[in-house]
């Protein structure tokens, strides 16, 4: 580990907001609930539950490695549904190293059925850093929505939303 300068901190809301989460509900939600996404093939099932692991153990680094045209984003939408869904996690930064993984996770947000008749994106806000038309795939009925620039410095704590964005963008925000 390097050390380095804290340049932020969080705000007094956000303090507020993290000590008075109940993880219990949520931990406890996560267990009851199995991972049930009937477009799951076992290896990706295994690797939701996995993560869901180490996360609730605080494990603070993680690779999950999964071969080209696996569903690798389909199985991480799962994760983060089943996060959101179950109150522990409200916000999430889903970061990539170039605009057609953007472009790719924006799609499977869009497309991914959370809910019986109810796609990601009309469950819990989406926002993306801005794509053009042609990075996302024709037959797609979405307008990626710009994050408004106080979500990332000052989140109100009924904001719960996913940000896509590069690598590249996110230095630019930040």
């Amino acid at each position: 580990n390097l050390s380095r300068e804290v340049t932020a901190f969080h705000t007094p809301q956000a303090l507020l907001e993290k000590l008075t989460r109940n993880e219990e509900t949520s931990i406890s939600w996560l267990k009851q609930h199995e991972t049930d996404n009937r477009h799951l093939w076992p290896f990706q099932i295994e690797a939701v539950e996995t993560m869901e692991q180490a996360i609730l153990v605080r494990k603070r680094h993680m690779m999950v490695a999964m071969a080209t045209g696996t569903g690798k984003t389909f199985t991480i939408f799962n994760l983060i549904y089943r996060l959101m869904k179950s109150g522990f996690a409200k916000r999430i930064l889903f970061l990539v190293d170039r605009r057609a993984l953007a472009a790719q996770a924006v799609t499977t947000a869009a497309s991914f059925e959370a809910e019986p008749g109810l796609k990601f994106d009309q469950c819990y806000e989406v926002y993306s850093q801005k794509l053009r038309r042609e990075d996302l795939d024709d037959d797609l009925k979405f307008d990626p929505k710009i994050l408004p620039g106080e979500y990332l410095t000052n989140p109100n704590t009924r904001d719960s939303f996913v940000y896509i964005s590069t690598i590249q963008r996110m230095r630019i925000n930040v």
